[in-house]
């Protein structure tokens, strides 16, 4: 799982992609509230093959966008 803030209260759509290094995206991810502003996506690894992957997390209210990108490696 990563796991992650979002600010801005209960009016926030929150969004998640795995995306490659070439910049494909192989999955959207499915993003779960956890608590208050804290969310989750989980990420199947054992399904992913050796190598650099991004988590595109995009957060929007209104016309309001924020955007984060969570890099990790897969040995």
């Amino acid at each position: 799982f990563i796991r992650f803030p979002v600010y801005g209260g209960q009016d926030v759509a929150v969004a998640a992609r795995l995306l490659t290094r070439q910049g494909k995206e192989p999955r959207t991810l499915q993003v779960a509230p956890v608590k208050d502003g804290i969310y989750q996506a989980e990420v199947n690894l054992s399904v992913s093959l050796r190598d650099d992957y991004l988590v595109a997390i995009d957060a929007t209210r209104g016309s309001e966008a924020a955007k984060a990108l969570v890099p990790f490696r897969v040995r």
